[in-house]
């Protein structure tokens, strides 16, 4: 993945997050009963701690991915890290 690739995945994490977060926060958590609450729980988290990724901790990841990998990922491959389609 060139630095232009891993900017733009970035990016695409970033507004992926920021699109998830906006959709979450619109939620009354109170509101939910108690599964939908644990799973809207872990839904927080994931996509907060996610949007809190530093280019970084992006390019150490992908770094790490390669490495496991034994080969370069591909841009979807890391999207699929994410879980971003």
């Amino acid at each position: 993945m060139t630095a232009d690739e891993l900017s733009a995945f970035v990016a695409e994490i970033r507004a992926e997050a920021d699109a998830r977060l906006a959709i979450l926060h619109a939620v009354d958590r109170e509101s939910l009963p108690l599964e939908p609450r644990d799973e809207y729980d872990h839904a927080l988290a994931a996509w907060t701690e996610m949007r809190a990724l530093t280019d970084a901790d992006t390019h150490a990841l992908h770094l790490a991915a390669c490495e496991e990998a034994g080969r370069e990922l591909t841009p979807a491959e890391m999207r699929g890290l994410f879980g971003l389609h």
